[in-house]
């Protein structure tokens, strides 16, 4: 096969890691595999991976220069099917593809990726073939609230992460706890600093937490750290794209999100066989088993959370090697980078059978 990955997204966020992981093990299983993306941090990435990549500016939507030179690439790679994101790529390559017969799957990663405007309804008819979902939440809870988009336009693929760590057999003193989603509103990183002020008022104070990512609230964030007197136990470590090393080192993973579809840093975490503690927002029940291999609390439910984190810190390591096996087998089994893109295989070549010309 030959894959176009469309993205004009300019933070790095969940969906660039998807389509770059995901595209690097097709292009491992022999697939070529074509990105073209406004980012030229993403495009370096891909480069030195070995596929193929484009910096693209997208311009207005439904530009007739954009629509053309997508149309000419798609055109000279032969693609024979697309995977894009968001209104942007839709209303250029998504059309060049159109205007070619190749079938176009959006890939969303939130239910709030398609809405009721004109546009989108318009686009949904007459652009989108196909919807990709990362988790049955995704479908179900978009197909119900779209009601122009049918469930059978659905198909779930989940998020996936390869097999790293072993599991572990006890945790580190003092405990190690990380959180790696981008500190912007709605995360809830104001109330884990919360959280851990109060756990060190308690005199709980064996833990350290790194907080990685960059975003609006990082400064409110380190001024929180600053005032709670917290610097020696909280570091904001911004941008990191060796996190898979770094996250080797920690205890325990850290979601504190108001809003998340099948987020890829609660899998990062247990990819690396961490228990986690995360909120039960959208699909992050079908990942953490509360009691199993983590701890699910309600959005800004900080005096549980602090409960939780408390826990966590004065666990026995025999219960904490149960939580890590579990962290360990639930990416093994589910959510296993191997097994899922053999199912995403299968899926584009249904697609490109089912719109074939």
């Amino acid at each position: 096969m030959k894959i176009a990955f469309v993205i004009s997204i300019k933070i790095w966020g969940g969906v660039k890691t998807w389509m770059l992981e995901f595209g690097r093990a097709l292009q491992e299983r022999g697939h070529e595999v074509v990105f073209f993306s406004n980012d030229s941090k993403l495009t370096d990435e891909v480069l030195r991976s070995g596929s193929q990549a484009y910096t693209v500016r997208f311009g207005p939507d439904y530009s007739p220069i954009s629509i053309a030179y997508f149309y000419r690439k798609f055109k000279r790679h032969g693609i024979d099917v697309t995977c894009m994101n968001i209104q942007k790529e839709l209303r250029t390559a998504g059309i060049a593809a159109k205007m070619l017969k190749i079938p176009v799957v959006q890939r969303i990663g939130l239910p709030s990726d398609i809405n009721f405007k004109l546009d989108q309804k318009l686009a949904q008819r007459y652009i989108v073939d196909e919807i990709l979902v990362t988790c049955r939440w995704m479908k179900t809870e978009t197909a119900s609230n779209i009601p122009f988009t049918p469930e059978e336009k659905y198909t779930v693929v989940y998020n996936s992460k390869p097999v790293v760590c072993e599991p572990r057999a006890g945790k580190q003193d003092p405990v190690r706890f990380v959180i790696t989603s981008r500190p912007v509103d709605g995360k809830g990183h104001e109330g884990l600093v919360e959280a851990f002020r109060r756990l060190s008022e308690m005199k709980v104070d064996r833990f350290v937490c790194d907080m990685y990512g960059e975003g609006e609230l990082k400064s409110k964030l380190q001024a929180l750290v600053n005032q709670y007197g917290l610097q020696d136990k909280i570091q904001l470590k911004g941008f990191s794209r060796q996190l898979n090393e770094k996250l080797k080192s920690y205890d325990f993973g850290v979601l504190t999100s108001n809003k998340e579809g099948l987020p890829n840093t609660v899998i990062e975490y247990m990819s690396m066989a961490l228990p986690c503690i995360t909120t039960r927002a959208g699909a992050l029940p079908e990942v953490v088993e509360h009691e199993k291999n983590g701890l699910l609390f309600d959005y800004n439910d900080i005096e549980t959370l602090t409960d939780y984190l408390k826990r966590c810190i004065t666990m026995d390591d025999e219960t904490y090697a149960k939580f890590s096996l579990e962290s360990h087998r639930t990416i093994a089994e589910k959510f296993n980078l191997e097994k899922n893109v053999q199912a995403l295989e299968a899926y584009f070549e249904e697609v490109i059978e089912k719109y074939r010309p």
